[in-house]
């Protein structure tokens, strides 16, 4: 699911830059960002107690916020390939290990 979501995020960086930042002074707020945030909550949630699950889902998401794929691509010029690696290193780092799938 991250690794899907980074790679739309690297196809429409402009786009996923403004709707980030567009309309809550954070963006937290925003109805996007709880849609995201719910969906994998309620999957973690499955193998982990509620309120780590919820914990581990703000910290995923916070590895593919528009701001930082931008930055990793312009200023630390990592290829899509090696954001790509990275995240899934993340991933399986914080992730319970009856997630890993």
């Amino acid at each position: 699911m991250f690794d899907a979501l980074a790679r739309f995020k690297l196809d429409n960086q402009s786009l996923y830059l403004v709707l980030e930042e567009a309309g809550a002074s954070s963006p937290y707020e925003s109805p996007s960002y709880a849609w995201w945030h719910t969906t994998p909550r309620d999957s973690l949630a499955q193998c982990t107690d509620a309120e780590r699950a919820g914990f581990l889902a703000h910290v995923l998401l916070a590895a593919v916020r528009a701001d930082l794929i931008a930055h990793l691509v312009t200023v630390e010029r990592l290829s899509v390939e090696e954001i790509r690696t990275r995240l899934a290193a993340h991933v399986h780092s914080v992730l319970p290990a009856d997630a890993r799938r």
